[in-house]
Parts: structure tokens; sequence; C-alpha cells
């Protein structure tokens, strides 16, 4: 990635819109970003991490903090960063979320944070924050935290990626290096070994439970084998378990098999015996259904006979009843004919009344039809009055009218006079009153601007009171570190003595062993000397002194162990030395920095006087952090001052604002005013003329002739004089006067308007009487020749019910001559009693028929049965039923005894063959499982480093250890030259605590003393050197490797300061060595040492201008 262009707008101390030109920088070697404290050098890395990731480069300023406070309400914050990325521009703006003034009305609002992510190929821009970081993260192949640790190293962050552990470096290296495939073979492994374990004990649980359900009996020798191997959950002989399986299937088909025959065999006795008994049983039942149908049949014989006789008796019953059906037919005409005489004589007497009923109807209509006719003559005399009135009502109407139009007119114009009167005199009041106002607050502006000018040096005081104070809390941290480091050095010095002691009494306890031992080998070349025998040792034949063995003597082996801890002691007791010696070197170089701070701070910020003072005595370590504490308490009070001095100035700057918008208020308001003074004049008067043209309408004095002609027709005794009045004045002066004379014309015309009001009212009353009247006209008409029409009809049906009544007179007497003397009541005693004589007849002739057809048939019955059962009976069996039954009964409890032993046999061997089948499925299942599971087992135990005994390396470690491995021997290159050959990286090879994850520790070389330690040992100076390296060793490995991420530029913030002169040149020939070729590497520092020696720098000044405090950059070189 190389930086083209960055933009921050109202970001940080950036008040206003800031431009940073990378490309006038070149396209490779070091720039430097220099300048105040405080003035913006890290907001610079803090606008590119956070146009890209939205967040700042340290991480400790969140993205709501960066709104800047100098920059005006109305400028937006935003970050936009320019760069080019293999060969592609990319823009990408971002802004936080911050407060800003409302667009409508007053207050402030929140304006929401966004981003933007823009392509130079045309692409679709993104908009989204989190697709916005989403997809940088994809385009450069590295997050947030890589970022600031690889390509930006912040503020704070060199020791970062220097002191990571495994686990941190590895994520870093999976993002960089790809090796999330590896990670993701070993959760396979794992996974698959896991699940092979799961199903291998889960077919050793189903086979166990398989053989549980196994049947068996337990008191043959099978079942004993196999009760003692189910005991031993058939640990290793699941195959001798299945061959007894087999046994006891074997022997329960071959006695299932003998049982089946046993029950068939008894089947067959069974039935034969079960024939015969039946048949027995046949034979008894035949001979008592004989002998009770005998019986039977000597019963029916009489009865038979009698119904016969019966029979025959009857069958000239059919005759008679045919006859009596005949009579009742002819009975029931006779009764017909009496009903239709009956409905006549009714139908002749509603004759007779319908025929009265019409002469009364015919009367009434005449009376009806005189009384509408003397009606209808009142009604017309009434109409012919009202034929005036339609004329008299449209003069009317016109008239009123005419008096309508004018009078609104005129009542209008008076009502707007009256107002624009009033109107204007409240505009003169008020133009008064706002130029009074105008001219109070001018005064007042004056005497404000000269509290303002008084108060305008609070800002550089505050300013210089913030420097103070920054560089207090500068030795504050000192004396932090300090008294850190005192304390770090009195505990390795307690620790040096502490090894050193220990060291003491191993080396004695040593000097003990190997003393014993030399005298236990004298005790041995002792033992078998005499007198004139040569010493081995010394060669003398005189023994007066011979060694004694010792009661312990240590072993070769003993006395090998106690050296190496001697040796081991020794190393301790040098190493804690070696730390001691360090850091009390620290803790001085620490206590030289603090003191120059000291002095820097007193000659640049307190009197002469009392600098000097001070300066001749040293210090203690308690009156130094006093001294501290009173002047950071004095700066704060001061700031403080400051503070409440500008709140009230800030009141005042606002008050003055306030003063001038009111200013400016007023005198927009005064100029509105004047302006409605002149409008409301020139309406007056135009209202005022049109008044006038009112009242100069002919229509007036014709309308007010017109009422004296109308009112002397209606009073003759009027006097001919009033037919001149005048109701106004023709010749006005003033406005006051035309309204006078408005108000008197509009009053008169009210009056005529209330007086033809009513005359329109009457008339209409009159119209609406007149439409009635024609109503009640043609209702009268139409209801008279109604009546006419009725009478008409009436005379009709009066002569046509007198036809029909004497029709219905001379039907009466034809059907009383045909019925004769005869009454209706004996014509119905003659039908009931044929017809109950009918039903007597009917029901004795069925009885006796269906009575000998009933025997007949039984008789028949009776004879077919009894030759059946004779023809039985022919045939019998010798032996009785007791004795077959008792045969039955035998043979049927051997059954049910077999059945039940087969039953028992046929399911035991269902679920044994079952369990069988089962098992042996399972066996061949669980070959394969186990099988799989010990390589895969194996393969998940390398691949995730947990073999026991070996060190927890996984294999995507493994693969990142090669990446590492190349990464120091490049970064190892820069940091023997940045350290003068003293220090080398390595990687740990063996972990200690053999616990968590390893194989990416790292520790650093010391060549001077030939010790490998923790890189955590190093100084500040030598940590910064260190990361720096490993930094630039990771940048080249991931250009060179196939990792497919650029890294055009290197950013580093900070770090140079605690490198003395010698180290800070190595560290910038390690640098220049590095932005070689097209690289930029870019510095932040405050060495002056680096100002003059690099040429191209960014410098970043802090200003104070008329609209305020912000910074402001410039490029040179």
């Amino acid at each position: 990635m190389r930086p083209l262009k960055l933009t921050l707008s109202a970001f940080g101390p950036y008040a206003d819109e800031t431009v940073i030109d990378f490309t006038q920088l070149g396209g490779q070697g070091l720039f430097l970003v220099t300048g105040d404290t405080g003035a913006g050098k890290t907001t610079i890395f803090d606008g590119i991490t956070f146009a890209l990731y939205g967040e700042t480069s340290g991480g400790v300023r969140e993205a709501s903090m960066l709104r800047s406070k100098y920059a005006k309400p109305e400028t937006p914050t935003y970050a936009e960063y320019i760069f080019e990325y293999k060969d592609a521009v990319y823009t990408v703006k971002r802004s936080p979320d911050y407060e800003r003034p409302k667009t409508r009305g007053t207050g402030m609002t929140t304006q929401k944070g966004e981003a933007l992510l823009t392509f130079s190929d045309g692409r679709a821009p993104v908009t989204k924050l989190k697709e916005v970081n989403q997809t940088v993260t994809d385009l450069i192949g590295l997050d947030m935290k890589q970022f600031t640790q690889i390509a930006m190293i912040a503020q704070g962050d060199f020791r970062k990626l220097l002191l990571a552990d495994t686990e941190e470096r590895s994520n870093i290296f999976r993002k960089l290096f790809h090796t999330d495939i590896y990670k993701v073979i070993q959760e396979k492994l794992k996974f698959e070994a896991g699940g092979l374990d799961k199903a291998y004990k889960e077919l050793l649980r189903s086979i166990r439970q398989y053989t549980e359900q196994v049947r068996y009996s337990t008191e043959d020798q099978l079942g004993r084998q196999w009760i003692l191997m189910e005991k031993n959950g058939f640990e290793g002989n699941l195959e001798e378990g299945l061959e007894i399986l087999e046994q006891f299937l074997k022997v329960d088909k071959e006695t299932l098999k003998n049982l089946n025959k046993q029950i068939k065999e008894n089947d067959k006795e069974l039935e034969k015996v079960n024939q015969l008994l039946g048949k027995a049983h046949k034979e008894a039942d035949a001979k008592a259904r004989k002998e009770q149908l005998l019986q039977e049949k000597e019963v029916l014989l009489p009865q038979l006979e009698q119904a016969q006789k019966a029979a025959e008796n009857g069958a000239k019953e059919p005759e008679e009843i045919q006859r009596l059906m005949l009579s009742i037919q002819k009975e029931k005409e006779n009764l017909e004919r009496y009903t239709n005489l009956e409905n006549l004589l009714r139908e002749t007497e509603k004759a007779s009344l319908q025929i009265e009923k019409l002469g009364m109807d015919g009367t009434e209509l005449q009376n009806r039809q005189k009384e509408m006719k003397a009606v209808l003559e009142e009604k017309q005399k009434e109409y012919q009055t009202t034929d005036g009135a339609e004329k008299e009502k449209a003069e009317t109407d016109f008239r009123k009218e005419k008096i309508d139009t004018l009078y609104a007119g005129i009542y209008k114009n008076c009502g707007n006079l009256e107002f624009l009167q009033t109107k204007i005199s409240e505009l003169k009041i008020q133009s008064g009153q706002e130029e009074q106002l105008a001219k109070q607050i001018k005064k007042d502006l004056t005497d404000l601007e000269e509290k303002i000018v008084s108060g305008g040096n609070l800002e550089i005081k505050e300013n210089s009171l913030v420097i103070r104070l920054q560089q207090i809390e500068k030795i504050e941290d000192q004396q932090k570190r300090y008294q850190d480091l005192e304390k770090e050095a009195e505990r390795k010095k307690k620790g040096y003595l502490t090894a050193s002691q220990k060291r003491t009494e191993i080396k004695e306890i040593l000097n003990k062993m190997e003393q014993a031992y030399l005298d236990a080998q004298a005790g041995v070349l002792a033992a078998d000397l005499q007198d004139g025998m040569p010493c081995p040792v010394c060669g003398s034949v005189h023994h007066p002194k011979l060694t004694q063995i010792p009661n312990e003597v240590p072993t070769e082996e003993q006395l090998k162990k106690q050296k190496k801890l001697t040796e081991a002691a020794e190393k301790a007791a040098s190493d804690a030395s070696v730390q001691a010696g360090e850091a009390t070197g620290l803790m001085q170089r620490c206590r030289e920095e603090l003191t120059e701070g000291v002095k820097g701070y007193i000659a640049q910020f307190l009197p002469e006087e009392e600098t000097q003072e001070i300066l001749r005595k040293e210090l203690p370590d308690h009156e130094l952090c006093l001294f501290v504490k009173n002047q950071e308490s004095s700066v704060q009070t001061g700031l403080e001052e400051i503070k409440k001095q500008k709140k009230v100035h800030q009141d005042l700057l606002k008050k003055k604002e306030e003063f001038i918008t009111q200013s400016e208020q007023h005198a927009k308001e005064f100029q509105k005013l004047q302006i409605s003074l002149e409008k409301r004049k020139s309406q007056l008067e135009s209202i005022q003329e049109q008044l006038q043209n009112q009242l100069d309408e002919p229509v007036l004095t014709w309308i007010h002739e017109e009422d004296i002609r109308q009112r002397m027709k209606t009073d003759p005794e009027l006097s001919q004089d009033h037919s001149g009045e005048i109701v106004y004045q023709k010749e006005i002066c003033n406005v006051s006067q035309a309204l006078l004379q408005g108000k008197r014309a509009a009053e008169w015309l009210k009056q005529q308007q209330n007086i033809l009001g009513q005359k329109q009212k009457d008339l209409t009353a009159l119209l609406e009487q007149r439409k009635l009247l024609e109503m009640q006209i043609g209702k009268t008409q139409t209801e008279l020749t109604t009546i006419t029409d009725q009478i008409n009809q009436n005379q009709q049906q009066t002569a046509a019910e007198k036809s029909r009544y004497e029709q219905l007179q001379k039907q009466r007497e034809n059907m009383e001559k045909e019925l004769g003397e005869r009454t209706k009541e004996e014509i119905l005693s003659q039908i009931q009693l044929k017809t109950e004589e009918q039903k007597k007849l009917e029901i004795h002739y069925k009885t006796v028929t269906e009575a000998r057809e009933v025997l007949e048939k039984r008789m028949t019955e009776l004879d077919s049965v009894i030759a059946s059962l004779t023809e039985q009976l022919k045939e019998s069996i010798s032996i009785s039923a007791e004795e077959l039954n008792a045969q039955k009964e035998n043979f049927a409890q051997q059954k049910k005894s077999l059945s039940e032993n087969r039953d028992e046999i046929h399911a035991r061997l269902e679920i044994n063959s079952d369990m069988y089948e089962k098992i042996r499925r399972q066996q061949t299942e669980l070959l394969k499982t186990e099988t799989r599971w010990k390589w895969m087992k194996s393969l998940s135990d390398t691949a995730n480093g947990t073999i026991t005994g070996k060190a927890r390396i996984m294999l995507e470690t493994y693969i990142q250890m090669q990446y590492f491995d190349r990464i120091l021997a490049r970064a190892n290159i820069r940091l023997m030259t940045m350290s003068s050959g003293q220090y080398e990286l390595v990687r740990r090879k063996e972990n200690k605590s053999r616990v968590g994850k390893t194989g990416l520790e790292l520790d650093v070389v010391d060549h001077y003393n030939g010790t490998v330690r923790s890189v955590k040992t190093l100084s500040g100076g030598e940590t910064f050197q260190a990361s720096l390296s490993l930094a630039l060793g990771l940048s080249d490995e991931i250009q060179s490797s196939s990792g497919g991420i650029q890294l055009d530029t290197m950013f580093v913030d900070e770090g140079f300061g605690s490198l003395d002169e010698d180290a800070l040149d190595q560290a910038i020939r390690a640098l220049k060595d590095l932005s070689q070729g097209s690289r930029l590497v870019g510095i932040v520092s405050h060495v002056a040492e680096l100002k003059e020696r690099i040429d191209k720098k960014i410098i970043v000044t802090k200003k104070r201008t008329e609209d305020g405090v912000g910074s402001t950059i410039c490029i040179e070189g």
C-alpha cells in the first residue's frame, strides 16, 4: 500500500481542512514527521488508520474524541485517504459521530458516523461501516491490529509484536501467510478421531446391550459358560461367545423340531375323538327331536280338520262383501249431492248480501260526488286572487339584489378604513420604539467591546500552562519508572544474594563429598597393605597409620550429580549478578534522565532567582517528589483560574454576538415597519376612493326614489317633498368624513334590506300558497273523475249480481227434486251400518283362511323332518359320549403342555437368532472402526501436538515456525547492525513448562557474554531496536512470500528517543537500507538529530490566528 493523499477536516488539532500530498515525498526513502508537542504529528497516523479501519493508530483515542475543539460548528469532521495498492487507486472517506448545529431551528444534533470506499475501476462503492472495514481488511490482507504491528508501529506498540506469545503470533501469521488450511486440517483430524472413538465405544455398548438380551438355560454347561463370559463383559472373547450362542441356537432348533412332530401326532388323535364325539351328540339330538315332532303332529291333526270345515262354511262371504261395497258407493253419491246443495244455498245468500251492499255503496258515491264539486269551485276562486304575485316577487328580488351588493361594498370599505386607521397608528408607535431600542443596543455594544479587549491574552496563558503541565506529567512518569526500577534493582539484588548464599552452601557440600570420596578410595587401597609391601600411592613399605574407610561414602554418580548442582548454582549466581548489575544501571540512567528533566523544567518555567537556588543543591527523592507535586498543584490552580476567566470571556463574546444579532434584528424590524406603514397608507387612499365611487352610484338615488313611490302608494297622505330627501353629502373632504357618510349610507341600505327582505318572505309565502292551491285543484279534479268511474262500475256490478242470484235459485230447486224427502243424517247412518258389516265379513274370512293355511304348512314340515330324522338314525356308533369326552380331555392336556414348551423355545430361538445377527454385524463394524480409529488418533495427536512426552507443537505452528525462522533471519541482519553485533533473535526451541501452545516463543542471544535469555530482559532502547528489526523482517518476508500482501510503506511513531548516538546511527542506517528500491518509510519523532539527517520532512505547526487555534502542515524536501 502506497499513500497518495490524506485530507483531515476538523480532525484533532486540525481545525480546517488540511491536505497532505504524499506524492511530494517521492516514491521511496525516509521522511520525518516533526513539530511542536501536541501539534498533531501522531494525528496524521490516526487519520490514516481511522479512514481505513475506524480506529486510531494507538487505540487510546476513541472515534468520538476526534472532533476538533477548535473547528467552526459548520465545518464537517472527516478523514479521506487516497492510496495505491497493486497498481489500483482506492479512496476511503470516513467520519465519526460528532455534535453539529441543527440545519433547522436552534441547538445541536448528533451527526452519525459514515464511511465510503470507492474504486478506480468503476466498481460500485461500499457505504456501510462494517462492510467498508471488511472490504479494506480483505483488500490489504491485514486487520487493524496486524496493520499497527507490521505497517504502522504506533506510540507504545513497539514491544507488542516482540513480546507476543505463541498464540498471538500464530493469529498474526495465519492471516499473513494463509496457514488457516493447516488449522482446518488439525480440527478435522481431531474431530474425526473423536468421532471414531465415540463410535467405537458406542459399538461396544450396543454389543453388551445385545448380549444382555440373549436367553438360555442356566442348568446346562453352555449356560454356565455364558454367565461367566457375560460377567467379564466378553472382553477379548467375543468370538468364543458367538460360538456358544451358535450352540444355543442349534440345540433349540432340534428341540423345536421334535416338539412340532409330537404336537402334530397329538392333533390327529384329538381330531378323531372330536369326530366320534360329534356324531354321538348328533344321534342323541335326532332321537329327541323326532319324538318331539311326533307329539306335535298328534296335537295339530284335530285343529287342522276344524280349520278346514270353517273355511268351507265361509266360501260364500266374498260375494256378500262385494254387494255391500256397491250399496255403500251409491249412498256416498247421494251424500255428495246434499253437500253440493248446501254450497249452492250459501252462494245464493252471498249474492243477496252483495246486491244489498252495492246499493248502499252507490248512494254513498253519489253524495261524495256532490261534495267534491263544491270544493273544486271554491279552490278555483281562491287561486284567481294570486295571479299578480309572481311579477311582484321578481321586481322585489331585483331591488334586493342591488341593495345587497351596494351594502356589502360600502360596509366592507368602511371596515377596511377603520382597520387601516388603527394599523397605521400602531405602526407609527412601533417604529418609534424600534428606533429607540436600536440606539440603546448600540450604546451597550460599545461598552461590551471595551471589556472584551481586556481578556484577549487568556489563550496564550492557558497554552503555556498546558505545556508546563505536560512537562510535569512527563517528569511524573519518569519518577514512577525510576521507582519501579529501584524496586526491581532491590529485588534482583536480593535474588543475587540468595543465589550466592545457595551457591556457597552447595559448594561446601560438594567439597565434603569429594573429600569423603577420596578418603574412601585411600581406605580401599590401605585395606590390603601389609608391612613390607610398597604403597601404590607413595611407594613407602612402612605403614604406621592406615587410612580407614568413612561410614558414609558417596558414589561416583552422586558426586557427578552434586557437581552439576554446583555448576547450576554457579550459573544462577552469575546470571543473578548480571541481572542485578543491569537493573542498577537502568535505575541510575533513569535517575539521571529524571534529574535532567527536572532541571530542564526549572530552567524553562521558573523565575531565574528560584532556578539558581534549586540548581545549587541536589534534591533528594522525597523533596523532588514534593517539588513536582507542588508544581502540578500550582499549574492546575492556574488552569482552573484561567478556565473561569475564559468562561467569563466566552460569556462576554456570546453576549456581544447576541447584541449584534439584536441590533441587526431591530434594524430589519424598523425597515419592515416603515415599508408596512407606506403600504398601509397607499391601501387607505385606494379604499377611500372606492367608497367615494360607491356613494356616487346613481342606483343609490334611484332606489331611494323608488322607495318613496312605493310608500306613497300605500300611504297617499305622504308629502311630495319627501321624494327629494338627501341621505348623504356629495362633497367629502377627509377620511373621517368619508367614513361617516359611508356608515350613514350603509345604515339606510340596511333598513331597505330589512323592508325588502320581509316583503320577499311574504311574496314567497303567497307563491307557495298558489302552488298548493294549484296542486289541490288538480287533486280534487282527479278524485272527482275517480268517483264518477266508481259510480258507473257499481251500477254494472249490481246488474251482474242480480242475474247470478236468479240462476242460483233455479239450480237449488232442481237439486231438491232429485234428493226427495230423505235427510242427510239418514244417508250417513246407512253408510256407517253397511261399512261395519263389510269389515266384519272381511275379518272373519281372512281369519279362517289363514288358520287353515298355517296348519297345513306346519303338517307338511313335520312330515319332512320326521322322515329325515328316521333316515339319519339308521347309522349309529358303539362307544359312549362319556368315554369320548375323557379321551378328548387327555389329548387336550398333552397339546397344551407341548405348545407351551414349543412357544417358549420358539421365542428364545427368535430372540437369540436376532441377537446373533446383530452381534455379528456389530463385531464386523467394531473391527473396522477400531482399525481406523488407531491410525486416525495417531494422525490427530501428531497434527495437534498432543503426543505424550513431546512438545505441544501443532501442524499449523510447525508451518508458521518455518516462516518465523525466515523472518528472524531477515530481522537479525538489521538487529546485528543496530546493536553492533551484540544481539541476535532466536526462536525458543523448548518450552520448559510444556503447558499451552508452544513453538513461536522468542529469545535473544547476547554475543558479548554468550548467554541466551528472554527478550523481556532487554532495556528500553534495546527493545526498540529488536522491535523495529522484527517489524522490518516481517515486512520483508511478507513482500517475498506468496501471501499476496504488498507493503510499500511503513510508519514508525516515536521510540528513537531511547537510543544513544551510536544506536541512532545504526537504526537510521537500517531504515535507509529498508527504503531502498520503491519503499517509503515515515518516522514520527522529536529527536533533533533526525531533523538534520533526514531531508524529507512533514512539519506540523500549532498556530493561533484571528479565527482560533489550529495546526498547519508544511512539506519540505
